[in-house]
């Protein structure tokens, strides 16, 4: 039987209200918050996901920029002011 933290299910619970909420919202052509909320929540679901578009550029490109942000400040303890800044560059 498994047997997951309780804090990991809070995490997981609060991401996945907050993608509920921001898929319910007017729709936003860049939803950076939906992709950040998704992202988040499949990592800590230990998932796999695949970002696609029409174009196959613009939000395929949010997406790796975003995550390589994320992983800077996780792996490398990048602040968040930081990242944010690093996010504006990208």
């Amino acid at each position: 039987e498994a047997c997951f933290p309780p804090e990991l299910l809070r995490q997981q619970r609060e991401l996945l209200v907050r993608a509920r909420q921001l898929l319910s919202s007017p729709p936003d052509p860049k939803n950076v918050g939906l992709l950040h909320a998704t992202a988040a929540l499949t990592r800590l679901l230990d998932g796999g996901r695949a970002t696609l578009c029409k174009s196959g550029k613009d939000r395929t490109a949010m997406s790796i920029t975003l995550e390589h942000t994320l992983l800077l400040q996780r792996a490398h303890g990048l602040s968040e002011h930081l990242a944010s800044a690093a996010l504006t560059a990208m």
